[in-house]
């Protein structure tokens, strides 16, 4: 955010006298009193010169503010990795050597919105990873032959994949929305490659069979652009009002979070990628059986689609104020996870709790690390 210059310029004599005295409020008796107060009658240099000083020490306020905010809204430094299908671009922050964690966006968001996350995980020494998934960001396909599709075991395979890329083997790992679900799917299709899981918006694994049945409508209603990108009016939809679909989904699944313009828009240019409405709407086709099985992940896809218990160390936050996943959701989902598994609902929290709760998210997960190494460590004594 560029810097505005504040030029000041000196006022005429008699105008800085007025200025000093109706916006100081000089008072010409209280020149003995008070080092602080501009004397009216001292001449008209010195009130201009007085002025200008005020005016130079607000401007200097107003620029360190503006400053500051440029550097919180600052995108963070792309980086690129190759893996067999993808560039990838993602971000990284603190040293290449700490204990990496991989944190994972969904829809519709992309991987700045871990940076409050990762930023407090690198000071703890963490090498904090966040890549941008298909379809999003500068993540780019290389092949024009490759599907764009986005089934829940592709996702999982993309995540398997970045790590190969980085040579990283083993890594814990924090995943929302789409990202919960590609880290669940990494962490049964592959468990040796997730040190521990936390999990925002709970098991989003899915059974196509099992979607076929209806809900009850409070819980049907907050999926309506679901059934929208099902139509080819909301493919056409999705094209030309991406941002304002994304605005939208934002305002009804976090009610309370006060989201900036700048944060906003930031963020909705990743969803400029070329991509980005035929893995949207793949996404969300094949999930209610409306979009064919890419093959080449018919295998993994099949183990997916049982629902199995995740088997790595876990922890589950739900928003209080999340319509998409409530907290109620758990009891349902307990037995997907193993049986220690701390589940957490967050108080002033929607769906996007890793924006508006960031420090409690990082919270959580370094409680969940503390006990897997405590787990860890109990079972190399034995």
């Amino acid at each position: 955010m560029a810097q505005r210059r504040t030029k000041v310029k000196a006022s005429a004599s008699t105008k800085a006298k007025a200025d000093a005295k109706a916006n100081l409020k000089v008072n010409a008796k209280a020149t003995t009193k008070s080092k602080t107060r501009v004397a009216a009658n001292a001449g008209a240099r010195t009130d201009a010169k007085t002025d200008a000083n005020l005016k130079v020490s607000a401007a200097a306020q107003a620029n360190a503010k503006t400053t500051a905010k440029a550097k919180a809204n600052a995108r963070a430094r792309v980086e690129f990795v190759k893996t067999p299908r993808l560039t990838v671009a993602y971000h990284a922050w603190g040293d290449p050597g700490g204990e990496p964690v991989v944190l994972v966006h969904g829809f519709p968001d992309d991987a700045q919105g871990w940076r409050a996350v990762a930023e407090s995980l690198a000071g703890r020494g963490y090498y904090a990873l966040a890549p941008y998934l298909r379809g999003y960001g500068e993540t780019r396909f290389l092949s024009e032959k490759t599907p764009r599709t986005a089934q829940q075991s592709e996702l999982a395979n993309d995540l398997k994949e970045f790590l190969e890329a980085l040579a990283i083997p083993r890594a814990a790992v924090i995943g929302h929305d789409w990202g919960a679900r590609a880290a669940a799917g990494l962490a049964v299709l592959h468990p040796e490659r997730v040190s521990s899981l936390t999990v925002l918006t709970g098991y989003l694994l899915y059974n196509i069979l099992a979607n076929q049945a209806p809900g009850l409508p409070i819980r049907e209603s907050p999926t309506w652009y679901q059934w929208y990108f099902n139509t080819d009016r909301g493919v056409r939809g999705l094209e030309r009002y991406r941002r304002e679909i994304g605005r939208l989904l934002w305002t009804q699944w976090s009610p309370s979070w006060k989201f900036s313009g700048e944060q906003f828009e930031s963020v909705a240019d990743s969803w400029e990628n070329s991509d980005f409405v035929k893995i949207v709407v793949h996404s969300y086709r094949h999930r209610y059986g409306n979009a064919p099985t890419n093959q080449e992940f018919a295998e993994d896809e099949l183990v997916l689609q049982t629902l199995p218990q995740v088997r790595v160390p876990s922890v589950v936050l739900f928003g209080e104020e999340d319509p998409m996943e409530p907290p109620e959701d758990w009891e349902k989902q307990k037995q997907r996870w193993p049986e220690d598994t701390r589940h957490l609902v967050v108080a002033n929290a929607g769906h996007f709790m890793q924006h508006e709760q960031p420090e409690i998210v990082v919270g959580e997960f370094l409680r969940l690390e503390e006990r897997a190494r405590g787990k860890k460590k109990v079972a190399g004594a034995g």
